[in-house]
C-alpha cells in the first residue's frame, strides 16, 4: 500500500492500482524522440511486442494482489501499513515476487521476463557495488537502496540467483518461437526493462512520496522535482540510452525544459487520483548519461 500524508489527509493507493497507472504511461509513451514500447528496434511485429510490454508493465505489481485484499493494519492509525513498513519483512517481500513473476508465465512469458527483471534490478542494487546505472530504479537515483529494502544480504544473493534462473528459462522458451525470438535481443529487451522502471518511478511520483526529490523532503502526489535517468530513445535506427542536463536540439538530441511533475503529467495525476482512496487522517545497459525530469 502506498500511503501518503498530505496536510490533514491520507492518500492510500494499492500497489496494483499504482501499477495500472504505470501501464497508462507506457501505453501512451512515444513521440519523435522517444520510441513506443515494441519499437525501440526494427521487428516484424512491433505491435504484438508493444502489447506484451505494456501488459507486463501494467501487471508488474500483481504479486501484491493477495496482500492488498487483506492488508495488515498499522497500530499507529488503524489504516493499512505503508510500503516501507511492509518491506521490513524481506522473505515475505521476496515471496510476493515469486508469486508475481510466475502468475502469467504460461501465456505471457515475455511479460514475466520483464516483471522478473524489475525485481532483479531492485534487489541487485543491494548487492552489486557497481550496478549498471542504465538499470538503476528512480527510487535509487540518489542512492539508499538499503532504506527501502532492508534485510539479509545472503538471502538477497540467493533470491537474485533464483530470479536469474527463471529468466534463463523464459528466454529459452521465447527463443524457440520464431515469431518472438527477437524479443529477447538486447536491443529490444533492455529498453523495455528500462521503460518499466521509468514508468514505475513516474507512477510512484504521482501516487506516493517515495521518489527522492532534488532538494528537501518529498511532498509526493506529483509535487516533486527529480531527475529521470537513462531514458531510452531511438536514433539512427538503433536504441540509445541518452540524457543530458542541458541538451540543445541539435544532432538528434532533445530539449530539457523546467516544469513541475504536476504540469508535465497533469493527465497522469488525474488518472492516479482515480485509483486513490482518500481518507481523512486523525491528527519512483547500455551506458549513457541522464535526462533530468522536472
Amino acid at each position: 500500500m502506498l500511503k501518503t500524508l498530505r496536510q490533514d489527509q491520507m492518500w492510500l493507493v494499492t500497489q496494483p492500482d499504482h501499477a495500472q497507472v504505470s501501464g497508462y504511461l507506457a501505453a501512451h509513451w512515444g513521440n519523435d524522440d522517444f520510441a513506443r514500447p515494441g519499437y525501440f528496434a526494427s521487428s516484424p511485429d512491433s505491435e504484438r511486442l508493444r502489447a506484451e510490454t505494456v501488459f507486463g508493465i501494467t501487471e508488474h505489481d500483481n504479486g501484491w494482489w493477495e496482500w492488498e485484499a487483506t492488508p495488515e493494519l498499522a497500530d499507529v492509525d488503524g489504516f493499512p501499513s505503508g510500503l516501507s513498513d511492509v518491506l521490513k519483512n524481506q522473505q515475505e517481500g521476496m515471496n510476493r515476487w515469486r508469486l508475481g513473476v510466475r502468475r502469467f508465465s504460461s501465456n505471457h512469458a515475455y511479460a514475466s521476463l520483464l516483471i522478473s527483471s524489475h525485481a532483479y534490478w531492485l534487489y541487485a542494487a543491494k548487492i552489486q557495488a557497481d550496478t549498471d546505472p542504465a538499470f538503476a530504479h528512480p527510487l535509487f537515483w540518489r542512492g539508499a537502496a538499503d532504506k527501502l529494502l532492508p534485510g539479509n544480504l545472503d538471502e538477497v544473493r540467493a533470491f537474485v540467483a533464483e530470479i536469474k534462473g527463471l529468466q534463463d528459462d523464459w528466454i529459452e522458451e521465447i527463443r524457440k518461437d520464431p515469431a518472438r525470438t527477437y524479443w529477447v535481443d538486447e536491443e529490444h529487451l533492455y529498453p523495455n526493462v528500462r521503460l518499466l522502471q521509468l514508468a514505475d518511478g513516474l507512477s510512484l511520483s504521482l501516487c506516493s512520496a517515495l521518489i527522492p526529490p532534488r532538494t528537501g523532503d518529498a511532498k509526493g502526489l506529483g509535487n516533486d522535482q527529480f531527475d529521470l535517468l537513462e531514458v531510452p530513445l531511438v536514433k539512427i535506427g538503433r536504441t540509445e540510452f541518452r540524457s543530458h542536463l542541458n541538451p540543445s536540439v541539435t544532432g538528434g538530441s532533445f530539449a530539457t525544459h523546467t516544469h513541475s511533475t504536476r504540469t508535465l503529467y497533469r493527465l497522469w495525476y488525474v488518472l492516479a487520483s482515480l485509483t486513490c482512496q482518500q481518507k481523512t487522517h486523525p491528527s519512483f545497459r547500455p551506458g549513457g548519461r541522464h535526462r533530468p525530469h522536472n
